[in-house]
Protein backbone atom coordinates (compact mmCIF):
# COMPACT_ATOMS: atom_id res chain seq x y z
CA UNK A 1 0.00 0.00 0.00
CA UNK A 2 1.42 3.57 -0.63
CA UNK A 3 -0.46 6.68 0.27
CA UNK A 4 -2.29 8.53 -2.86
CA UNK A 5 -0.94 11.72 -3.28
CA UNK A 6 -3.28 14.68 -2.49
CA UNK A 7 -3.35 16.09 -5.87
CA UNK A 8 -4.76 13.17 -7.91
CA UNK A 9 -8.25 12.65 -7.81
CA UNK A 10 -9.59 9.04 -6.58
CA UNK A 11 -10.78 7.86 -10.07
CA UNK A 12 -7.12 9.24 -11.19
CA UNK A 13 -5.41 7.11 -8.50
CA UNK A 14 -7.31 4.42 -8.95
CA UNK A 15 -6.68 3.78 -12.74
CA UNK A 16 -3.05 4.19 -12.38
CA UNK A 17 -1.48 0.80 -10.32
CA UNK A 18 -1.66 -1.79 -12.36
CA UNK A 19 -1.09 -0.70 -16.22
CA UNK A 20 1.58 2.21 -14.73
CA UNK A 21 3.47 -0.07 -12.82
CA UNK A 22 4.03 -2.61 -15.81
CA UNK A 23 5.03 -0.05 -17.89
CA UNK A 24 7.96 1.26 -14.73
CA UNK A 25 8.33 -2.66 -14.94
CA UNK A 26 9.21 -2.71 -18.46
CA UNK A 27 11.17 0.96 -18.39
CA UNK A 28 13.32 -0.51 -16.18
CA UNK A 29 13.65 -3.64 -17.87
CA UNK A 30 14.69 -1.79 -21.22
CA UNK A 31 17.11 0.12 -19.97
CA UNK A 32 16.50 3.05 -22.35
CA UNK A 33 18.97 5.47 -22.69
CA UNK A 34 18.66 9.19 -24.54
CA UNK A 35 18.20 8.66 -28.47
CA UNK A 36 17.32 4.90 -27.93
CA UNK A 37 15.15 3.50 -30.39
CA UNK A 38 12.01 1.93 -29.26
CA UNK A 39 9.33 0.23 -30.64
CA UNK A 40 6.16 -0.23 -28.85
CA UNK A 41 3.27 -2.39 -30.29
CA UNK A 42 0.34 -2.08 -28.06
CA UNK A 43 1.26 1.87 -27.44
CA UNK A 44 -2.28 2.98 -27.64
CA UNK A 45 -3.36 0.75 -24.84
CA UNK A 46 -3.12 1.09 -20.77
CA UNK A 47 -0.05 -0.04 -20.22
CA UNK A 48 1.55 1.16 -23.57
CA UNK A 49 -0.04 4.83 -22.66
CA UNK A 50 2.31 4.85 -19.50
CA UNK A 51 5.10 3.63 -21.20
CA UNK A 52 5.07 6.22 -24.12
CA UNK A 53 5.20 9.27 -21.42
CA UNK A 54 7.61 7.53 -19.41
CA UNK A 55 10.11 6.61 -22.39
CA UNK A 56 9.34 9.93 -23.86
CA UNK A 57 10.46 11.54 -20.73
CA UNK A 58 13.60 9.23 -20.56
CA UNK A 59 14.73 10.77 -24.30
CA UNK A 60 13.60 7.71 -26.08
CA UNK A 61 12.60 7.88 -29.70
CA UNK A 62 9.03 6.13 -29.75
CA UNK A 63 7.83 4.07 -32.67
CA UNK A 64 3.94 3.08 -32.39
CA UNK A 65 2.07 1.31 -35.25
CA UNK A 66 -1.06 2.53 -34.86
CA UNK A 67 -4.38 3.60 -36.75
CA UNK A 68 -2.69 7.21 -38.06
CA UNK A 69 -6.01 8.91 -38.51
CA UNK A 70 -7.10 7.57 -34.90
CA UNK A 71 -4.02 7.66 -32.62
CA UNK A 72 -1.69 10.41 -33.99
CA UNK A 73 -3.14 13.14 -31.58
CA UNK A 74 -3.38 10.79 -29.12
CA UNK A 75 0.07 9.46 -28.89
CA UNK A 76 1.40 13.07 -29.81
CA UNK A 77 -0.38 14.19 -26.55
CA UNK A 78 1.48 11.43 -24.63
CA UNK A 79 4.74 12.68 -26.16
CA UNK A 80 6.42 12.60 -29.68
CA UNK A 81 6.07 9.34 -31.26
CA UNK A 82 6.66 8.47 -34.99
CA UNK A 83 3.85 6.74 -35.97
CA UNK A 84 3.83 3.05 -38.18
CA UNK A 85 -0.16 2.39 -39.85
CA UNK A 86 -0.41 -0.63 -38.01
CA UNK A 87 -2.12 -2.65 -41.19
CA UNK A 88 0.96 -2.23 -43.14
CA UNK A 89 3.90 -4.18 -43.04
CA UNK A 90 5.09 -2.86 -39.54
CA UNK A 91 8.37 -5.29 -40.12
CA UNK A 92 9.67 -3.61 -43.36
CA UNK A 93 8.75 -0.01 -42.16
CA UNK A 94 11.31 -0.76 -38.91
CA UNK A 95 13.76 -2.52 -41.36
CA UNK A 96 13.81 0.50 -43.69
CA UNK A 97 14.08 3.42 -41.32
CA UNK A 98 16.08 1.39 -39.09
CA UNK A 99 18.60 -0.92 -40.71
CA UNK A 100 20.61 -2.35 -37.88
CA UNK A 101 17.68 -2.47 -36.01
CA UNK A 102 15.76 -0.70 -33.32
CA UNK A 103 17.43 -1.00 -29.36
CA UNK A 104 14.40 -2.25 -27.84
CA UNK A 105 10.92 -3.73 -28.51
CA UNK A 106 7.98 -3.83 -26.14
CA UNK A 107 5.64 -5.90 -27.76
CA UNK A 108 1.90 -5.93 -25.49
CA UNK A 109 -0.05 -7.83 -27.97
CA UNK A 110 1.48 -10.62 -29.77
CA UNK A 111 1.79 -13.87 -28.61
CA UNK A 112 4.79 -14.62 -30.70
CA UNK A 113 7.11 -10.77 -30.42
CA UNK A 114 9.58 -10.12 -33.84
CA UNK A 115 12.88 -9.53 -31.96
CA UNK A 116 14.56 -10.06 -35.51
CA UNK A 117 14.02 -6.05 -35.21
CA UNK A 118 16.30 -5.62 -32.76
CA UNK A 119 19.34 -4.14 -33.24
CA UNK A 120 22.53 -7.04 -31.64
CA UNK A 121 22.46 -6.70 -28.40
CA UNK A 122 18.76 -5.57 -28.10
CA UNK A 123 16.43 -5.47 -25.71
CA UNK A 124 12.92 -7.02 -25.67
CA UNK A 125 9.96 -6.93 -22.84
CA UNK A 126 6.26 -8.72 -22.75
CA UNK A 127 3.82 -8.81 -20.49
CA UNK A 128 2.21 -12.09 -22.43
CA UNK A 129 5.01 -13.93 -21.46
CA UNK A 130 6.24 -14.13 -24.79
CA UNK A 131 9.65 -12.45 -24.78
CA UNK A 132 11.50 -15.25 -24.28
CA UNK A 133 14.65 -16.48 -22.19
CA UNK A 134 17.95 -15.18 -22.18
CA UNK A 135 20.24 -12.30 -22.27
CA UNK A 136 17.63 -9.09 -22.74
CA UNK A 137 14.86 -10.73 -22.89
CA UNK A 138 12.27 -9.86 -20.28
CA UNK A 139 8.34 -11.27 -18.94
CA UNK A 140 6.86 -8.25 -17.17
CA UNK A 141 4.38 -7.94 -14.80
CA UNK A 142 3.31 -5.33 -12.27
CA UNK A 143 5.04 -5.56 -8.77
CA UNK A 144 2.49 -3.65 -6.50
CA UNK A 145 5.28 -3.31 -3.97
CA UNK A 146 5.00 -0.22 -1.69
CA UNK A 147 8.60 1.25 -3.19
CA UNK A 148 6.71 0.80 -6.43
CA UNK A 149 3.21 2.39 -5.94
CA UNK A 150 5.45 4.83 -3.65
CA UNK A 151 7.22 5.61 -6.67
CA UNK A 152 4.17 6.07 -9.01
CA UNK A 153 2.64 7.96 -6.68
CA UNK A 154 5.29 10.40 -7.23
CA UNK A 155 5.35 10.42 -10.41
CA UNK A 156 1.70 11.04 -10.50
CA UNK A 157 2.09 13.62 -7.91
CA UNK A 158 4.66 15.77 -9.74
CA UNK A 159 2.63 15.95 -12.84
CA UNK A 160 5.53 13.67 -14.55
CA UNK A 161 2.72 10.90 -15.55
CA UNK A 162 -1.02 11.43 -16.28
CA UNK A 163 -3.88 8.51 -16.35
CA UNK A 164 -5.77 8.86 -19.90
CA UNK A 165 -9.05 7.06 -19.64
CA UNK A 166 -10.75 6.73 -22.39
CA UNK A 167 -14.24 6.25 -20.57
CA UNK A 168 -15.58 5.47 -17.17
CA UNK A 169 -18.63 2.88 -16.40
CA UNK A 170 -20.49 2.30 -13.45
CA UNK A 171 -20.52 -0.53 -11.46
CA UNK A 172 -23.73 -2.28 -12.85
CA UNK A 173 -21.86 -1.69 -16.79
CA UNK A 174 -18.63 -3.80 -15.74
CA UNK A 175 -20.00 -6.69 -18.32
CA UNK A 176 -19.78 -3.87 -20.95
CA UNK A 177 -16.90 -2.40 -20.12
CA UNK A 178 -15.00 -5.73 -20.59
CA UNK A 179 -16.64 -6.44 -23.59
CA UNK A 180 -15.58 -3.18 -24.92
CA UNK A 181 -11.81 -3.73 -23.48
CA UNK A 182 -11.66 -7.25 -25.70
CA UNK A 183 -13.47 -5.73 -28.99
CA UNK A 184 -12.91 -2.26 -29.50
CA UNK A 185 -9.31 0.00 -30.20
CA UNK A 186 -9.17 1.62 -26.50
CA UNK A 187 -6.93 4.56 -26.27
CA UNK A 188 -5.48 4.27 -22.51
CA UNK A 189 -7.59 3.56 -19.76
CA UNK A 190 -11.07 2.13 -19.58
CA UNK A 191 -12.82 2.96 -15.65
CA UNK A 192 -15.02 0.90 -13.49
CA UNK A 193 -16.89 3.92 -10.99
CA UNK A 194 -17.44 1.49 -7.72
CA UNK A 195 -19.96 4.18 -5.94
Amino acid sequence: MARKPDSVDLATAGAAPLAALTALAALDALELSEGANVLVVGACGGVGSFFVQLATAAGANVVAPAIPEEDREYLGGLGPCEIIDRNADVAAHVRDHYPEGVDALLDLVSPTPDGSLLKEGGRLASPLGAAGEGPGRTNLMASPTTANLERLAQLLEAGKLRVPIQRTYPLEQAGTALESLAATHTQGKLAIAIA
